[in-house]
């Protein structure tokens, strides 16, 4: 006994040294035991220079008839080849065809080694993919689960411009998930807060004033078309290396997918957005000379690029001509001519790329004669005021209504 007591006393310090201090890391690593089972919180990822994301509305014919999804997930794939993430990651909020419990939306991260699942939705509660809270939940998620210095947003679906329509029938402007669509007021108060390095419109008829200007404050840059875009929409295996560039090539994806049409009719334009709050302001100035209605015969001299056509309502209207020509007839309605140099100025600042074939899809019978990257909606009449409700846009109330022709009474 006193042989061993003398042995422990001797070897003290080598257990005080080497062995109390791993005993007490086990006791601590037991202790926060509990952290680490399933309901532990996930690892914190990594942050990334830029993550984009491409929120995908396929639940609609583009997905379950030309399955364009499928093939732009397969363009992704390839545009992620050989290092073009550039230290970014790309997401898609893949709202699949057929959605149900079986194909539910997914959030997909596009890597080298193929597409991984991040998280899975449900579509209960009401709550679907063009809701609001989606939208806001989907954002919430990319920066939870994909960090970066700064993010971008593709908006791949259908696009209806700034088209609003009333009663019965359901809101359209982008979508739509089954029969829902979002929208573009109802998207930027959505995304309210949020800043995007760019919003790439991966759609029909967004390249048009009022959609551009209700979303300004959330992005530098728009890259969209004010006229219709066939199925396939960008060539997203070129254009994915572009978005990843230190600063973002938007005027080569631009003209990417304007070339990748082969002359085939589509127009394209890039727009900076900070100079936005000035374009709107030189345009007030013009429609706050208008004291009347720009004549039918008038009104046929302006180039027309996009159509809003709706069989079940049985309307085909022009919502889309060209803003140069339709502020060069306001000015020369009024005699401002000082006023539309001043207005061009600012339209040089703000459309950084544009190019059209000589057709439009929508108007093939006529040729493009002027394009100044920009379309807007022209009003003949007191009814075109609240034709699906344009008269609740920001355009229409910071600009448009500045027109003492236009007065409601």
């Amino acid at each position: 006994t006193l042989q061993n007591s003398a042995f422990i006393r001797a070897n003290m310090h080598k257990f005080l040294y080497y062995i109390l201090p791993l005993l007490l890391m086990l006791a601590g690593a037991t202790s926060c035991s509990s952290d680490d089972g399933p309901d532990a919180p996930p690892e914190p990822s990594v942050s990334v220079s830029r993550t984009v994301l491409v929120y995908m509305i396929a639940n609609n014919n583009l997905g379950s008839s030309y399955h364009s999804d499928e093939r732009d997930i397969q363009e992704m794939l390839k545009g992620v080849e050989g290092g073009k993430l550039n230290n970014g990651r790309l997401l898609v909020y893949h709202n699949r065809p057929n959605n149900n419990s079986a194909y539910p939306p997914q959030l997909l991260d596009i890597t080298e080694h193929g597409p991984k699942e991040l998280k899975a939705y449900t579509d209960a509660g009401g709550i679907c993919s063009v809701s609001p809270e989606r939208f806001r939940e989907v954002i919430a998620d990319m920066k939870r689960l994909a960090p970066a210095d700064d993010y971008a947003l593709v908006l791949w679906g259908h696009g209806n411009g700034w088209i609003i329509s009333p009663g019965d029938i359901k809101s359209r402007s982008f979508g739509p998930d089954d029969s829902t669509w979002i929208s573009v007021p109802a998207m930027a108060q959505a995304l309210e807060g949020e800043r995007f390095q760019f919003i790439y419109f991966d759609c029909c008829l967004m390249g048009n004033i009022e959609p551009i200007y209700e979303i300004r404050h959330l992005t530098d840059y728009i890259v969209a078309s004010p006229t219709q875009l066939g199925i396939d929409g960008m060539p997203y295996d070129m254009n994915v290396p572009m978005f990843f560039k230190e600063l973002p090539d938007l005027v080569q994806a631009a003209k990417n997918t304007f070339d990748s049409y082969h002359g085939s009719m589509n127009q394209m334009c890039v727009i900076d957005t900070r100079h936005l709050d000035d374009l709107a302001a030189a345009s007030r100035e013009i429609f706050s000379t208008l004291s009347r209605y720009p004549s039918a015969n008038e009104i046929n001299t302006l180039q027309k690029l996009g159509k809003y056509t709706y069989s079940m309502l049985r309307y085909d209207a022009t919502i889309a001509h060209d803003m140069d020509q339709y502020m060069e007839l306001l000015c020369t309605t009024a005699g401002t001519p000082d006023l539309l140099t001043k207005w061009r100025e600012t339209l040089d600042k703000t459309v950084v790329y544009k190019a059209t074939t000589k057709t439009s899809i929508d108007f093939p019978a006529f040729s493009i004669t002027r394009y100044c990257g920009l379309g807007s909606y022209v009003i003949c009449n007191a009814d075109d005021i609240t034709f699906r409700e344009y008269d609740t846009l920001a355009w229409w109330t910071d600009v448009v209504s500045a027109a003492p022709a236009y007065s409601v009474k």
